[in-house]
């Protein structure tokens, strides 16, 4: 059975938090785990690059065709079929697009394109068994995701929580 875990977080992380991300998604291709997440620059595409770079595979969700177009591009030209991309289908995502209404707290405020990245946050994280999230404050889509993964059972281990970034490091080392 494949493993997949969501891989998401700021767009505003440090060159060093960046860094981490990559490795985690590079150790965690190599012990075959598959990583969910949303192409949004910053640590988004860093567990994506770590994870391609150690041969895993990579599920992309975009809210459109045209998101993150060239790196999307790039990625695929570059690794091929193991690079999966997912874009949200109005017709076809309307659990997704609910749950903007039921899990972010000013919905109604928000402009169609606002809508449809908070919906992929929904296609990131439903089927995963794990979330690593590395938000640098309390809103935003990272922590959409976090609020809808909590709400679905599934554990979220955060990033910015520096015990918790020492625990994974310590064991994504081992072998």
């Amino acid at each position: 059975m494949e493993k997949i875990y969501a891989g998401i977080g700021s767009r505003r992380l440090t060159a060093d938090q960046l860094k981490i991300c990559r490795w985690i998604g590079y150790r965690l291709a190599k012990r075959g785990w598959t990583l969910s997440t949303g192409a949004a620059k910053g640590a988004d595409q860093a567990f994506a690059e770590g994870a391609l770079r150690a041969g895993g595979k990579v599920i992309l969700h975009l809210p459109w065709w045209s998101y993150e177009k060239e790196w999307v591009d790039n990625m695929c030209a570059r690794y091929g079929d193991r690079v999966i991309i997912d874009v949200l289908d109005p017709k076809k995502d309307k659990e997704a697009l609910h749950s903007v209404e039921i899990y972010h707290p000013a919905w109604y405020r928000l402009s169609q394109g606002a809508l449809k990245l908070h919906a992929r946050n929904y296609k990131i994280v439903k089927d995963v068994e794990i979330i690593l999230a590395w938000p640098v404050n309390n809103s935003g889509g990272t922590m959409q995701g976090i609020r809808i993964a909590e709400d679905l059972g599934i554990r979220v281990l955060r990033l910015d929580d520096v015990k918790m970034l020492r625990r994974i490091i310590r064991k994504l080392k081992q072998k």
